[in-house]
């Protein structure tokens, strides 16, 4: 069960190009309200940031968000569903299609998607509190913001500390392949 085959190019390319996209957008967006109000940007009551005081730049930017993290949290029921078919497949004690094209996903892995996954709806929450009018103490408070900055902190943790993901970015060496002859009554090791 390859998941990129049911998955249309143009689908991938859209899930690789939106978030930097919406990034680039995002950036676009408080540069030229910054430079145009430069009176506009001030630092917040918590003193962390600073932040536009202008209400449709900053709305413009949590709608943005509440979409995206939508759209991720739909993703992440599809992901979650797939991995507790294949989960419930292991337990079963059948040799499920992932097993025989070697595509097993162990419980680390499901561990590290599952708490990953629960990261989009703490930004949704966050956001949701900073658009919806009357939630001035969200957007100023220092928790929401100590919050927002260890996100990407917690992502990284889950994912970037992981041997696949050191081995990918180049910091982590593969070990060496062993492969095994046999030889009539003994085993050799080569390298």
């Amino acid at each position: 069960m390859n998941p990129a085959e049911h998955i249309p190019k143009k689908w991938m390319i859209l899930l690789h190009i939106f978030p930097i996209l919406t990034s680039v957008v995002t950036l676009l967006e408080v540069i030229i309200v910054g430079l145009t109000d430069r009176k506009s940007v001030v630092a917040d009551l918590s003193g962390m940031y600073c932040h536009i005081s202008s209400q449709i730049p900053n709305r413009i930017t949590s709608g943005l968000t509440i979409i995206c993290v939508i759209g991720v949290l739909i993703m992440d029921v599809l992901i979650i569903r797939v991995l507790k078919k294949m989960w419930k497949e292991h337990q079963r004690a059948v040799r499920p299609l992932s097993l025989e094209t070697e595509e097993h996903i162990s419980l680390d892995s499901i561990v590290r998607v599952v708490i990953f996954a629960f990261l989009p709806t703490i930004a949704l929450v966050v956001s949701c509190s900073q658009y919806f009018p009357g939630s001035q103490e969200a957007k100023t408070s220092a928790k929401t913001n100590i919050v927002v900055a260890t996100l990407p902190v917690a992502a990284f943790l889950i994912f970037g500390s992981q041997k696949d993901m050191l081995r990918a970015w180049g910091l982590c060496r593969r070990p060496k392949e062993i492969h095994w002859q046999r030889k009539g009554v003994s085993d050799e090791v080569t390298e």
